[in-house]
């Protein structure tokens, strides 16, 4: 939703940013969903960089694993393998 948004090629979301501790199975996704999932209205931020920039954003996302916490990136648009 937010690639679509923001008409962008890549999204990347801080996994802190939802809130939801449930598991939403294939369907409609509804408002109450997001809400539940994202209660915090939170603004989209779309910006050009260059592929170096996301791979140092995605390694600082997984830097603690297997630490839970916020940190871990949820991404679309994009596929990564970490070790």
């Amino acid at each position: 939703l937010m690639r679509q948004a923001a008409d962008a090629d890549v999204a990347i979301l801080n996994a802190g940013t939802l809130r939801a501790d449930a598991i939403l199975g294939p369907g409609i996704l509804r408002m109450k969903d997001l809400v539940t999932l994202m209660p915090m209205q939170d603004s989209i931020v779309k910006l050009r960089a260059p592929g170096a920039v996301i791979v140092a954003g995605l390694e600082n996302a997984v830097s603690r694993w297997p630490a839970k916490e916020g940190r871990f990136a949820q991404v679309s648009g994009i596929r990564f393998t970490f070790d």
